[in-house]
């Protein structure tokens, strides 16, 4: 069940992204002494990358999230020094977590530097 919510929350993330003109990119970086590849989406010098997660809420009860986290070069990309986003829970319609992503994208991309 995690999996179907994740992979189509997934989709439609990444079809909003898309709609802002985000690109998919692949980042390669080093983890201790073998290379990763990450999925990332690329808007001018800004790297973002989907994330999903297992947490706690304020009441203590475990919760798929979902989060947005982002780098402001390929060069901090390239580091995995990526800064979170706010996370989302997955436990809301779909079109609300797309929605909350979206502004808080629009946001980042109006105070990033390179845009």
């Amino acid at each position: 069940m995690t999996d179907n919510i994740r992979s189509f929350a997934k989709v439609k993330i990444e079809e909003m992204l898309l709609r802002l003109g985000f690109e998919p990119a692949i980042v390669v970086f080093r983890l201790s002494d073998k290379y990763e590849e990450i999925e990332c989406y690329k808007y001018s010098g800004l790297y973002c990358m989907i994330t999903f997660t297992r947490h706690s809420n304020t009441q203590g009860e475990f919760k798929e999230w979902v989060l947005i986290e982002y780098a402001d070069s390929l060069y901090h990309a390239e580091k995995n020094m990526f800064e979170d986003g706010d996370m989302i829970p997955l436990d809301m319609p779909i079109e609300q977590v797309v929605f909350e992503l979206e502004r808080e994208l629009l946001d980042v991309i109006k105070k990033h530097p390179k845009i």
